[in-house]
């Protein structure tokens, strides 16, 4: 598979067992990244050099603290994927998606899905500086809808918050799914806290995300 990143990128990998860590690297490897691990928070908080390409953090191993670190280092571009063999509840996504993880693995890992997540927060990155209408070009309704997913209501719940139809809430999020050139719900609550947006509830929704996007 052909590189998305320029040569000697390197990709900084967390993980606390040796089987782990080989695994992570050989599917970082085929992008074309050079590797350099850690087995533990302290030694990833001891590298010095450029900024990487991607962070790829063991929950276990001290994910979180180190994936504010990192972006307090070297700024909130950094793509961070978050791996985990026993944090795997909803919950625990969402904890890693309000970190700053832009994608929440399960170990065992799938080697091709992995290489796949990985090769998208890549490209992601390297489509961040492309202009875009972002957040402000979603209608009061679809930002609403986005603040509420955000703070971690279903599809019914938001139904019921907004008096409107499961169905229509569904509609909604397609919509700003679209507008936002994003894929999943997973997606859009991760851009929305990388950009700062404090759920505030209904009716409040347009007036933060406008006010982010301005």
């Amino acid at each position: 598979m052909a590189s998305v990143v320029g040569a000697h990128a390197r990709a900084v990998v967390l993980a606390s067992g040796d089987d782990l860590r080989r695994e992570l690297g050989r599917v970082l490897a085929r992008l074309g990244l050079d590797l350099v691990c850690a087995a533990s928070a302290t030694e990833v908080m001891r590298l010095d050099g450029d900024a990487p390409a991607v962070a790829v953090l063991e929950v276990e191993a001290g994910a979180f603290m180190v994936c504010r670190r990192l972006h307090d280092r070297f700024g909130e571009s950094l793509p961070v994927i978050m791996v985990s063999a026993t944090r795997t509840e909803p919950q625990d996504r969402v904890a890693g998606f309000l970190v700053g993880a832009d994608d929440y693995l399960t170990v065992p890992l799938d080697a091709d899905e992995a290489l796949c997540r990985v090769r998208r927060s890549l490209l992601r990155d390297a489509r961040r500086s492309v202009p875009s209408p972002g957040l402000a070009a979603l209608t009061v309704r679809e930002a609403e809808v986005l603040d509420l997913l955000v703070a971690g209501y279903t599809q019914k719940q938001i139904a019921t918050r907004l008096d409107i139809s499961g169905k229509t809430v569904g509609t909604h999020i397609q919509h700003l799914l679209t507008k936002l050139d994003l894929h999943s719900r997973t997606d859009a609550i991760a851009l929305a806290i990388r950009a700062g947006l404090n759920p505030q509830g209904p009716g409040t929704g347009r007036q933060g995300i406008v006010s982010l996007s301005a």
